[in-house]
């Protein structure tokens, strides 16, 4: 029977979402520095933090491991060879864009 897989495309928008927030945080304290209003700097850090709100959501809600649910997948926006591995169940995080040849069954060895 074949694992649910993730999605990358949430993976992808997490990290948008990171560069985001980065992003609008490091205008508004630039904004900071000028004579500009103040209010543009407090509504720049504002969507700052809705972005990491948003993040928190995408997280719980499409980047949960498939086998336990309790560990946050750990993605990269190409896919790598190596899979990554659930800290709590040691299952590796499949994503739909993976090749075929990666098996549900494999956990992670210990050293």
């Amino acid at each position: 029977m074949e694992q649910k897989r993730l999605k990358r495309f949430w993976v992808r928008t997490r990290l948008v979402l990171l560069a985001a927030a980065v992003f609008l945080w490091s205008l508004a304290r630039l904004l900071l520095t000028t004579t500009l209003p103040q209010w543009a700097a407090i509504a720049l850090f504002v969507a700052g933090c809705l972005s990491l709100l948003a993040i928190a959501v995408v997280n719980s809600r499409h980047l949960r491991c498939t086998y336990c649910g309790k560990g946050i997948a750990v993605g990269f926006w190409n896919p790598r060879k190596e899979p990554a591995y659930c800290k709590h169940c040691g299952k590796p995080f499949l994503f739909d864009d993976d090749s075929p040849g990666k098996t549900e069954t494999t956990t992670k060895e210990e050293p």
